[in-house]
Formats: structure tokens, C-alpha cells, sequence
């Protein structure tokens, strides 16, 4: 562990300011964006979802499509389809995740 403290001052890494998520578009408390499909797990019912334009992945849940399309978003993505979605970006207790995805 002192090797590593020639190498990183730990006072500063540990008072880094967290992640401050800001969006343009905000609709009664949720922010609706666009994005890309990027995996899926479909033997665990859940995958992510890239924003349009930023480095950010969203996770998703089966229970998170709209239209309980998450079998045939899985498949195409498996045969590598690209998928676009819209969704809504809403907070949760590991950081902000898509919830309400409708396929493009």
C-alpha cells in the first residue's frame, strides 16, 4: 500500500466531487432521451442502453419495456442489430437507470 501512495495522493481521490447527472430535457421529474441498445443478458433479464451522443450507459430491466418487448430487443441484438429506443432516465440507489424503453 505505500508503493501505491508515491504514485496517488489519496486525499484528493477520496474529496473528488461525485458525478453531477444533468440533462436538457426533464418531463414531470423524468428525462426522456434517445439511445442505442449495447448488450443484453438475456438469461438475467436485463441489459444496457447507451445515450445518443454521450458516454454514458444506462441499465435496464426486463420489467422496463413499455411494450414487454425485451425477448425480441434481446434477439436482435444477439444477431447484432443495432436497436434504438427512447427512454426515460430516473434515479435509483446506484446511480440513474432507464426505465419506460420503447423500441424506435
Amino acid at each position: 500500500m505505500k508503493d501505491l501512495d508515491k504514485f496517488f495522493d489519496m486525499t484528493k481521490i477520496a474529496n473528488l466531487p461525485k458525478k453531477d447527472y444533468t440533462w436538457d430535457l426533464v418531463v414531470n421529474g423524468e428525462t426522456k432521451m434517445n439511445g442505442t441498445i449495447t448488450r443484453v443478458i438475456s438469461a438475467k433479464g436485463f441489459g444496457f442502453i447507451r445515450g445518443k451522443n454521450e458516454p454514458t450507459e444506462y441499465f435496464f430491466h426486463r420489467q422496463d419495456c413499455v411494450k414487454n418487448d425485451f425477448d425480441e430487443i434481446s434477439y436482435s441484438v444477439d444477431m447484432g442489430q443495432v436497436i434504438d429506443v427512447n427512454f426515460d432516465v430516473v434515479p435509483s440507489d446506484r446511480g440513474p437507470r432507464a426505465a419506460n424503453v420503447v423500441k424506435v
